[in-house]
């Protein structure tokens, strides 16, 4: 029975994932397009993630940079985000969660994968994540994206499934 469900629950996730090429391209000239994205990939049909960040390390020059944050405690159900961008952003500009990862400006993201480690927990804990997960993942121009996120009730059976679904906020533009 449980593998039933996992694989219904997958099917659920490609199917969100599936339609995100088309989305991004409707939007393609948004400035926050990764806020949509974001808020794609942790709705309930697709990761179900409480809480999750966005940020861009930029080693070159020595950048760890706040992008898009999302709360699900801080949002009502937005159905159609897509179809009302303007809100949508409007909204985002208020959010509180969202511009606290946006104030997020320090140096880059130094040393191995324990420093690492080390880093985003404390990047955690000032966004208030209980139990850190994260995914980082090469994006344009030698720049790193870290999808910070708690993995506390989260619903992730597949991380492969994971790792290739956050990288559709690689080809968001970062301004």
């Amino acid at each position: 029975m449980k593998n039933t469900q996992n694989l219904s629950r997958n099917s659920q996730v490609l199917l969100s994932l599936s339609a995100l090429p088309e989305k991004i391209l409707a939007l393609h000239g948004t400035e926050n397009l990764s806020e949509f994205v974001l808020y794609e990939l942790c709705h309930q049909n697709c990761f179900d993630i409480p809480k999750a960040a966005f940020f861009i390390d930029n080693p070159d020059f020595n950048c760890f940079k706040g992008v898009a944050g999302y709360n699900r405690a801080e949002h009502q159900q937005q159905a159609s985000l897509w179809d009302d961008p303007d809100h949508f952003t409007d909204f985002m500009k208020e959010n509180s969660f969202n511009k606290k990862v946006r104030s997020v400006n320090q140096c880059a993201v130094q040393g191995g994968c324990k420093k690492a480690h080390d880093y985003l927990d404390d990047i955690a804990h000032q966004l208030d994540v209980r139990e850190l997960g994260y995914h980082r993942f090469p994006v344009k121009h030698g720049n790193h994206g870290v999808l910070v996120y708690d993995k506390q009730d989260t619903h992730l059976e597949d991380m492969q499934i994971f790792a290739r679904g956050a990288c559709f906020l690689g080809f968001c533009p970062i301004f």
